[in-house]
């Protein structure tokens, strides 16, 4: 698995349906690559980290294809801004921007340290606080689980399941007990499959619970 990291360029295909997403990264040293996968918020002028491998298509070439990702920031305020509209819920240009506004560099150390504080700006409640906190946790640890789920061969749609059943607590959940997941509607031979992946004792009682 390799990783590219840059800045969200052009996005040149949308599924109305789904969450897969095409658009160009824009790198460093300036270089373009084609990027697809799945990406539930895409903004152009984004900081993303991608991970996954070349491919090439028939048609239109190479490209690169997104296992997982997680999406950064600078400290300026537009940077700012565009990555929390990226993985919060409720919160658009106007609340990103006063968020930025009002702690401008030290917003990390506000949303990890003193949540409670985000309140303080107008049109922010404890509601989308919440949010936000809950966001950029999952955010923070999305590489790393993605790049775990990844490792146990399972395909995007159970690792998007997973991840929004979990969240954080994901690779913890499932080294304890992989058969929950059939609690949770996934069939027991990839249950079984996880849990040989993980080199848990096929025969644990947990099993056959």
């Amino acid at each position: 698995m390799e990783t590219l990291v840059g800045v969200v360029g052009k996005i040149i295909y949308e599924d109305a349906n789904k969450d897969w997403k095409v658009f160009q990264l824009r790198k460093k040293d300036r270089s373009v690559i084609r990027v697809v996968g799945d990406f539930p918020v895409l903004l152009s002028g984004s900081k993303i980290e991608v991970h996954g491998n070349y491919k090439t298509h028939h048609k239109y070439g190479v490209s690169f294809n997104s296992d997982a990702h997680t999406f950064g920031y600078d400290k300026d305020a537009t940077s700012i801004c565009l990555y929390i509209q990226s993985i919060a819920k409720w919160i658009g240009p106007e609340r990103s921007w006063a968020l930025a506004k009002h702690f401008g560099e030290n917003l990390q150390e506000i949303i990890e340290r003193t949540p409670d504080r985000l309140t303080e700006v107008e049109g922010i409640g404890e509601k989308v606080a919440t949010s936000l906190t809950e966001a950029w946790e999952l955010n923070q640890n999305m590489r790393t689980i993605r790049i775990f789920l990844h490792g146990l061969g399972l395909s995007q749609f159970k690792i998007k399941k997973i991840i929004t059943m979990f969240g954080p607590d994901t690779e913890d959940i499932l080294k304890e007990n992989p058969w929950i997941l059939h609690e949770h509607g996934f069939g027991f031979s990839t249950c079984d499959h996880i849990a040989n992946k993980l080199e848990k004792n096929m025969q644990d009682p947990i099993r056959y619970r």
